[in-house]
């Protein structure tokens, strides 16, 4: 069945003291941490996120981090300002790279030229 003895022993516990209510699996009941930002700081991100960070750049996990550490009066991991990012439905935004050593007239032309060697 792949329990072990001392968990067989724990439920027989459970189940001679209260009956067979007390055998079920209640990982379901268990919600687990409340989350870190209530629903006005969630609000609050938001409405930073909309903008540039402090420093004036576009906002990234660390960035959020550190904006809810200061919040919360309490350090906060780089994850969890990711997850607030991602929670909020924002991403990193950053521009595409561009090829540095690309033909500027070719790229000027695009897609109204023909292809090389055509």
């Amino acid at each position: 069945m792949g329990y072990g003895v001392e968990w067989v022993r724990r439920v027989t516990v459970r189940y001679n003291a209260a009956g067979v209510a007390s055998v079920g699996d209640k990982r379901h009941q268990n919600r687990g941490h409340p989350p870190l930002l209530d629903a006005a700081q969630t609000a609050e991100l938001e409405k930073a996120l909309e903008g540039l960070s402090p420093d004036g750049t576009p906002w990234s996990g660390p960035k959020v981090a550190r904006w809810m550490s200061e919040k919360l009066g309490r350090e906060i991991r780089v994850q969890r300002g990711w997850d607030y990012l991602r929670r909020t439905e924002h991403t990193l935004q950053t521009p595409r790279p561009q090829h540095q050593g690309g033909d500027a007239e070719a790229q000027a032309c695009f897609p109204a030229c023909p292809a090389p060697g055509v």
